[in-house]
Formats: structure tokens, sequence, C-alpha cells
């Protein structure tokens, strides 16, 4: 087994200590706005870290190839949280409303992050192009029901199936 396998076992079996102590400080610190208001934008991102940490969790169980298949569902949810969170940390009026919206669970696009926004504050941070936008949808191919969502799931059934690496749908 070469070191790059080694290093990412070890990470994968030391992954759920960390983030359940991640996940721990986030309910402990975020436990003081959740219990003042929940709704506020503050609890808000708590609330969606904390979600953060349980989509983590359940994705290093789908690391084998008969569970392979949900991790582009459990990666996009993961993203849409984490751009969420990104996106609900802005000082202004207009993330505000959508914040509020948010917690009355309407079904408008309170829940898109808003990734130009967001790309733009990281650029300014010093990071390079993060191409949010462009991740986001490139998941959505692969987490609803399109044709690229059954081929790739009928790829990851036949190398499970069969333990041949290969594709035979494209």
């Amino acid at each position: 087994m070469n070191s790059d396998s080694t290093q990412i076992e070890e990470l994968l079996r030391d992954a759920p200590a960390i983030l359940r102590e991640l996940a721990s400080e986030f309910i402990r610190i975020g436990g003081q706005p959740m219990d003042a208001d929940p709704n506020s934008q503050r609890s808000v991102c708590f609330l969606l870290a904390i979600r953060c940490c349980s989509l983590l969790v359940g994705m290093g169980r789908l690391l084998d190839p008969a569970t392979r298949d949900s991790w582009d569902v459990l990666a996009r949810s993961f993203m849409e949280s984490r751009d969420l969170l990104l996106t609900f940390r802005f000082n202004d009026n207009g993330i505000r409303n959508d914040v509020k919206t948010w917690c009355e669970g309407k079904n408008d696009n309170s829940w898109r992050p808003r990734h130009k926004k967001a790309e733009a504050f990281v650029k300014r941070m010093g990071a390079g192009d993060t191409e949010l936008g462009k991740r986001w949808s490139a998941f959505s191919a692969l987490s609803h029901p399109t044709i690229h969502a059954a081929k790739n799931s009928a790829n990851f059934v036949v190398t499970w199936v069969t333990g041949r690496l290969r594709s035979i749908f494209r």
C-alpha cells in the first residue's frame, strides 16, 4: 500500500472523532444564540454548520464501492449547505431577508446560495477561483434523475456487482 492510501485510511479512521469534536463546539458555542433567537442570522449559520458536520460523517461511509453511488447526492447536499452557510454570513439586508424567509420554510429560492457574491468574497480573502457555482451545477446532473445520473448509477452497480472498474454506460 502506498503512503497516499495509508494517509487517506488514517484520515478516514480519525475523521468521525474530529467531526464529533467540531460538532460539539458548534453546539456549545451556537447554543446560546439559538436559545436567544433560533431564527437569528447567527443561529441559522450554526444550524447550517451542524448540518455540514452531519453530512460529512455520512460521506466517509459512502466510499465503499457498494455505496459509492450515494456519494454524489450527499456531496451535493453538503455543497449546498456549505455554500448557503457562506452566503448567510454576509452582513446585508438582502441576506437577512433571505435568512428570515428560509426560517419560515417557504418554498422559494432563499435556500439557494449566492455563488457570485461568495466567490467575490473568497477572492478578496486571497483564494483563487473557487468555481462554487460550476461545482454546484455539476453535481446537479448526478443528484437529480437525469440521464447522466442514471448512467453514473449503472456504472457503479456494474462495478460493485462484477468487481470490474469500467464504464459501460457513457
